[in-house]
């Protein structure tokens, strides 16, 4: 009988110790602005938080035996339309070691359709091509503009497609480089708003142009353009995709329409001036129209040098489209310098960012090449591009 006693009083003992309650930590809501969000609650392991506070705090209990420095992966719990807006940068946070709250950082999901919108743009299209390396960088320099570190961007778009949003779904597959899934996604998405509807046609069309297929891009683009016809972006996109189905007459058309609405809505000095600027004078080349694309490149290229800085990516890849010009109308001695300093620039850029430049390998291979013109033999050519600082 005792022996059955001391069995029961362990059995309580076990149960008592399982059910004991674990660690209580503070959460911090704030967005990329730093701005507190009050009225969200947060979840983990099917334990939810309270409302957080005016200045975004809320209490969260932790199961037992979770130590200070683990981390856990928190959920947005959906309990209102305003929650319903938001979606967590960072699910994934370490328990604090002390008493200080755990920073918990979410953006508007609309705001991220937005970032993908401008990711999705056919700035990048004054490069030459739209390659996968210069559409991440595109990525990368969009989500800089919101205030998203490379790092917090990829965790962004892993919790951006915990969603049942047909559309979403398809942007996420776009940002990860999926074409054919983004394609299928946004093209059976039904989008009632008409702003919401011309978003998703442009990462639609988007996808479609990276995947070679210009015609169903064009068509795409098409109906963006009929819904909002004065918009730039979609102007720009729908004559770069005919450019590419050498459709010249309508392409040019619709490039120099997109350039006259940027010059008088935005100014003649705008940085998307440039950019039009640039797309209209890659058209010309095509249509080997030189002496007409030179000054239309020279112009965005003063654009973004006032613009930027004379040391920014964009100055530097303008700079090779200027060279490469010159280069074809053999004014070598003219090209040579313009292309050096445009190396400079994207070394100088690896320097400050840790990592490579998508156009590098381009300006490093094109000034080479504008070398062995020149008649320099490999090791004149090699002395050359090492002594570019």
């Amino acid at each position: 009988m005792r022996r059955l006693a001391l069995g029961a009083i362990c059995l309580f003992l076990a149960a008592a110790l399982a059910a004991a309650p674990g660690e209580q930590i503070l959460l911090k809501a704030r967005d990329l602005a730093g701005n507190p969000l009050p009225g969200l609650r947060f979840s983990f392991d099917q334990v939810k938080s309270r409302k957080t506070n005016p200045s975004g705090i809320t209490e969260l209990d932790l199961p037992p035996q979770r130590p200070p420095g683990q981390q856990i992966k928190i959920n947005l719990v959906s309990s209102s339309k305003r929650s319903e807006d938001w979606f967590l940068v960072n699910p994934q946070i370490n328990i604090p070691t002390d008493t200080d709250p755990a920073e918990v950082v979410l953006m508007r999901r609309r705001e991220f359709r937005q970032l993908a919108e401008d990711a999705a743009r056919p700035a990048a299209l004054h490069a030459g091509e739209l390659t996968e390396e210069v559409r991440k960088q595109a990525l990368v320099d969009a989500a800089a503009r919101y205030g998203l570190t490379a790092d917090q961007l990829d965790t962004a778009i892993r919790s951006f497609a915990e969603t049942q949003d047909r559309t979403d779904k398809g942007i996420v597959a776009y940002l990860e480089g999926r074409y054919p899934q983004a394609e299928e996604l946004l093209s059976g998405s039904i989008e009632k708003d008409e702003s919401a509807l011309v978003g998703k046609l442009q990462i639609q069309g988007a996808a479609q142009y990276m995947q070679g297929k210009y015609h169903a891009s064009a068509d795409t683009f098409r109906k963006a353009v009929a819904l909002r016809g004065e918009d730039t972006v979609l102007l720009s996109w729908l004559g770069s995709t005919l450019r590419k189905s050498a459709k010249w007459p309508e392409a040019e058309s619709l490039l120099r329409r997109a350039l006259a609405i940027g010059e008088k809505s935005l100014g003649p000095e705008h940085p998307d001036v440039a950019t039009h600027l640039n797309n209209l004078a890659q058209l010309l080349e095509d249509t080997n129209r030189l002496a007409e694309a030179e000054p239309l490149m020279r112009r965005a290229l003063a654009i973004d040098e006032k613009s930027f800085g004379p040391e920014h990516p964009d100055v530097g890849i303008g700079l090779n489209s200027l060279a490469t010009l010159l280069y074809a109308t053999n004014h070598l001695a003219e090209a040579e310098p313009l292309m050096r300093r445009a190396l400079a620039i994207f070394l100088a850029f690896e320097r400050r960012t840790g990592h490579e430049h998508p156009f590098k390998k381009t300006v490093s291979g094109n000034y080479r090449e504008l070398l062995k013109e020149m008649g320099k033999t490999d090791a004149e050519i090699e002395a050359l591009v090492r002594s570019v600082q």
